[in-house]
């Protein structure tokens, strides 16, 4: 018996080789994470005007899903296609900084500005808006031209990052601790309030020494240091009442002043009248 002969079939002349299917993807994802930046940045702007024309409750609803798109942008994906037979590097987003990656920080922010001038206030939520906003900002904010990684974060990743993305980062980065602030206000935890207005300061300051502080931190600062003074005041009231006179220190969680929770930093703290949005540090963006 003769064997048969192998017939080899032709490849179509239209075939691409995996260098262009490569580049035709690339480009896809291009659009398509354009075509995200486009639709969130349209939902951000109509969450703005919603705020301007006095509608908070719908302001917080576009904001919402503004971050939502960003989230379908961040999904972690092999680097260069979907073969997951393929081992390819797995994208981290977060150590590029984006146009999408600095929008999605400024929409948190302002969805953490909103979420304290419902008519029932979400402090809480508000608060881990702005934290959420601040480990974002970590691997940029730690110091300029470098970009780290890590919990804490510790290592470095790229040390030729421009000068612009440091001061544009701790801008950022002073707007959130202001957001986390208030936040902590309106849930009269004054201790990590002052704790956050200052660390707001201190971005400031990073960017230029002699910059002059925005009025209303430092006016929030003063109110929540006044708070903290009164309500250590009635408590050191009550145990004399109990005790019968001497002299007794207020004793809680609130009177010590520690690392805020949950945030990766070094040195890691309601809008008193939320209809008040002439500074620029508490107004949207």
């Amino acid at each position: 018996n003769k064997a048969k002969p192998t017939i080899v079939t032709p490849l179509p002349s239209n075939t691409k080789s995996f260098d262009e299917e490569k580049l035709s993807m690339n480009n896809n994802n291009s659009r398509a994470y354009q075509l995200i930046q486009n639709t969130v940045t349209l939902l951000k702007e109509a969450g703005n005007n919603a705020l301007k024309a006095g509608f908070p409750t719908l302001a917080a609803q576009r904001y919402d899903q503004a971050i939502q798109y960003c989230a379908i942008a961040y999904l972690q994906f092999p680097a260069e296609n979907l073969n997951l037979f393929l081992k390819q590097k797995i994208v981290e987003p977060n150590l590029e900084w984006s146009p999408l990656l600095q929008l999605l920080i400024s929409t948190r922010l302002n969805l953490s500005m909103v979420l304290l001038r419902l008519p029932e206030a979400e402090p809480k939520k508000a608060a881990k808006l702005a934290k959420l906003a601040l480990n974002e900002l970590a691997p940029f904010a730690e110091e300029p031209q470098k970009i780290r990684k890590g919990p804490k974060p510790s290592k470095i990743y790229k040390e030729d990052e421009p000068e612009s993305t440091y001061n544009a980062t701790k801008k950022l980065q002073a707007k959130a601790y202001f957001r986390l602030g208030s936040a902590h206000f309106a849930a009269k935890d004054y201790s990590n309030a002052i704790i956050s207005f200052e660390e707001s300061l201190k971005s400031t300051k990073a960017v230029d020494e002699y910059c002059q502080p925005e009025q209303v931190v430092l006016r929030r600062l003063a109110e929540s240091k006044r708070e903290h003074a009164r309500r250590n005041k009635k408590r050191r009231n009550k145990l004399k009442a109990i005790f019968g006179g001497g002299n007794f220190a207020a004793v809680s969680s609130d009177h010590c002043v520690g690392k805020l929770p949950g945030l990766n930093h070094r040195n890691e703290t309601t809008i008193l009248n939320p209809n008040q949005g002439d500074d620029k540090v508490i107004s949207e963006n």
